[in-house]
């Protein structure tokens, strides 16, 4: 199928998508979405970016894996910790212009992707770095810590929590939950959220865990 006619079909998967998600986005954000998976499948046949190459998975497994949080995001401040090939920092940059995103990896073919594809599809809220998340500091607390590259809650809490202000909270985004993990946190008393998210024709399980900073006495 020509390039043109996959970008078409492409365009029209993802506003079903988005549709049956409940969001709406411009066709400028359509295109810059569409315009990333090129970059991110183009850069992958060198860098090994992603596991996934087909352009439909990575509709249902980046794209949409990563803009069913958006109704989860509130303030306007953003570290997305081990972002890799900018997931899900920059789709949620490009759905959300009036937050600033920080993208965090310690990977620097991935870091020079995202700044590449931040250049390409004209992200101006994003800010990249190429540092561990032990090394990383910031002058301002983030309002929302954001990840999907832990497979520990208990070690992500540890390595971030001293990075959010009192009414900031860390969104951890899992597969299938594991019990011992959910367990860890009611022992050490943090205050968390479990919230199941639908990816459309996505039959894996996807969750996410809201962890409030403890210092806040609200809920989470």
């Amino acid at each position: 199928m020509p390039v043109l006619a996959i970008q078409d079909a492409l365009h029209v998967r993802l506003q079903d998508y988005l549709q049956q998600a409940s969001l709406s986005l411009s066709i400028e954000q359509h295109q810059k979405i569409i315009n990333y998976l090129a970059l991110l499948e183009k850069w992958s046949h060198t860098y090994n970016l992603t596991a996934i190459h087909d352009p439909w998975q990575m509709l249902i497994r980046h794209v949409m894996d990563s803009l069913v949080v958006l109704p989860h995001l509130q303030g306007t401040t953003v570290l997305d910790v081990g972002t890799g090939a900018g997931l899900p920092g920059i789709l949620l940059a490009i759905a959300r212009p009036d937050m600033q995103f920080t993208l965090l990896d310690s990977n620097q073919k991935k870091i020079r992707f995202v700044r590449q594809a931040c250049i390409e599809l004209q992200l101006r809220n994003i800010q990249s770095i190429c540092q561990r998340i032990e090394s990383h500091s910031s002058e301002e607390y983030y309002d929302i810590v954001i990840s999907r590259a832990y497979s520990d809650i208990s070690k992500f809490f540890q390595q971030t929590i001293d990075l959010i202000g009192i009414d900031g909270y860390l969104l951890a985004m899992k597969g299938q939950l594991i019990k011992n993990e959910l367990a860890s946190l009611s022992e050490q008393k943090k205050p968390y959220l479990v919230t199941s998210l639908k990816v459309p024709d996505l039959e894996a399980q996807r969750h996410l865990i809201r962890i409030n900073n403890p210092l806040n006495s609200g809920k989470a």
